[in-house]
């Protein structure tokens, strides 16, 4: 029988090595959605004004997705000493 892994509280080590592999993550991984939509607006030649608002408008779902992508790169990794898990809350009458 396998035993349990360990649960303990996450520490500021803990976060910061969270909050470093999020944070150089998403930005590289919204430079993929991104390139095309630069280069797409690029040949439509539009105005200035309407590049700024259809950029602005693509820029929330690419870094929403981004920043998806990325989270869920965390929880796969293994970190030398932890790794992030979602564990099932049971309530309790279960």
């Amino acid at each position: 029988m396998e035993t349990p892994p360990t649960i303990e509280a996450p520490g500021w080590k803990h976060a910061l090595r969270l909050w470093w592999s999020f944070s150089w993550r998403w930005p590289l991984i919204m430079l993929v959605p991104l390139i095309p939509v630069t280069i797409i607006v690029a040949m439509l030649k539009m105005e200035p004004e309407s590049a700024n608002a259809l950029a602005r408008w693509a820029a929330w779902p690419l870094v929403f997705g981004a920043q998806l992508v990325a989270f869920r790169q965390l929880l796969r990794i293994d970190y030398k000493d932890f790794s992030v898990r979602a564990i099932e809350r049971r309530t309790a009458g279960e």
